[in-house]
């Protein structure tokens, strides 16, 4: 009887080793897909910010007609230099507190 007990944690110590086996290599899989997307995100970020400060420069600039076209483009602008802010900061907003940890740990 004892055999018995001794083949089944045998068996249950395989296949457990084996899902923790898969459980770690899909973490690990994972974890490189995650990088990539930062990398992605970060270089989106900085397209995002290149076109923020174009749109901000060209956005102050006076304008010297009163059409309404005109007033309406620099309108328009305005508004997608204020788009460009909001999702730039949407995507930051998650790796705010990753920034925040890691400077903690240092």
């Amino acid at each position: 009887m004892l055999w018995f007990f001794i083949i089944a944690l045998i068996i249950t110590v395989l296949i457990l080793s084996g899902l923790l086996f898969w459980s770690v290599s899909l973490n690990l899989k994972y974890s490189e897909k995650i990088e990539e997307i930062k990398d992605v995100v970060d270089e989106s970020l900085d397209v995002l910010n290149l076109h923020y400060q174009r749109a901000a420069r060209r956005a102050k600039l006076e304008v010297m007609s009163d059409e309404p076209v005109v007033r309406e483009l620099v309108s328009d602008l305005q508004s997608a230099r204020n788009v460009i802010l909001l999702v730039a900061n949407l995507i930051v907003g998650p790796f705010k507190d990753d920034e925040n940890d890691d400077e903690s740990d240092e």
